[in-house]
């Protein structure tokens, strides 16, 4: 997936753009952000919702459960770095699960 020039195919902008599960295998994360907010509304929202390691467990990862996911603490860093707001949406659910699916909403 070539993150730098994906947006030349679109032709409008979104009020919201979601990604499941995929956010691990974009390899520049930080262009593909800046390529998704182009692509946004004044008010667009991006959703991202993928599997997060939590540093309490991170002894218990098997391989594939590493190789889906990314550490919350990275996940949350390049998010905050390219959006103004950042707000996770299901701060509740999974709690007390060992690799809980987070989703957040990123605007400008």
């Amino acid at each position: 997936f070539n993150a730098e020039n994906f947006v030349s195919i679109f032709t409008k902008k979104y009020d919201i753009i979601v990604i499941r599960l995929g956010f691990k295998f974009v390899k520049n994360k930080d262009i593909f952000l800046k390529n998704i907010k182009k692509l946004l509304t004044e008010n667009g929202v991006f959703i991202c919702s993928l599997p997060v390691l939590l540093s309490a467990h991170k002894d218990i990862y098997d391989e594939r459960q590493k190789n889906i996911s990314l550490p919350k603490e990275e996940l949350e860093e390049v998010l905050n770095n390219n959006f103004q707001t950042v707000e996770l949406l299901n701060p509740e659910s999974d709690r007390d699960s060992s690799w809980p699916i987070f989703t957040y909403a990123a605007r400008n």
